[in-house]
């Protein structure tokens, strides 16, 4: 489990109703005595992973959180979506680490950002590079987020940082306490990169 498997799985989820549905003429098409190795499902949507993940901000997670600030007014939905945020990935990571007994940055960076790293998903997501690894001080520098863009574009960075962002200090400290993330810079804040430090006090 890596820190963004809920946004993943969220963005397949509420990308791929709506594709099927646009290719559907296509898949009418098709001779009915064919046989499909994968259901159909599975077949290639034909859409840029740029254009899912604003599809799926703009049309479908942004109107939900509309809706919700209008219930709980936008200082209360920032706050209560940078806590659950927080929580789940303090969870997700607090199990996924229960069997590893070291808990060094190396072993932080090794079980979090690398795996991130050799995700072909995730390489046409984000383009990011790990520095200066050691024992007890990393650097995680990303230049580019599909998310931050995706938010951006569509004039929601505050509900884009809640959602994404503000979690990964919770996460750091999850793995251990003594693991403290300093993020001077973040994308989606508007900055040119995002500047990850993992320090071991």
């Amino acid at each position: 489990m890596h820190r963004r498997n809920f946004l993943s799985g969220f963005v397949s989820g509420g990308a791929v109703l709506f594709l099927g549905c646009n290719n559907a003429y296509s898949l009418l098409k098709e001779n009915s005595d064919s046989l499909q190795e994968t259901h159909k499902f599975q077949n290639d949507a034909g859409w840029s992973y740029d254009r899912i993940f604003k599809f799926t901000f703009s049309s479908y997670y942004l109107p939900f959180m509309k809706k919700f600030e209008e219930e709980l007014g936008r200082e209360r939905l920032l706050e209560t979506l940078k806590r659950y945020r927080s929580e789940m990935l303090a969870e997700g990571i607090t199990r996924s680490s229960a069997n590893i007994d070291k808990r060094d940055v190396i072993t932080f960076i090794e079980h979090f950002w690398e795996p991130v790293t050799v995700s072909k998903m995730w390489n046409n997501c984000l383009t990011l590079n790990i520095e200066k690894k050691t024992r007890d001080h990393c650097i995680v520098r990303i230049n580019e987020c599909i998310m931050a863009k995706a938010f951006i574009d569509t004039g929601e960075p505050e509900i884009g940082y809640a959602t994404i962002c503000h979690g990964d200090f919770a996460q750091a400290e999850a793995f251990d306490p003594k693991l403290k993330l300093t993020r001077e810079k973040c994308l989606m804040n508007g900055d040119d990169h995002c500047y990850f430090e993992y320090n071991l006090t």
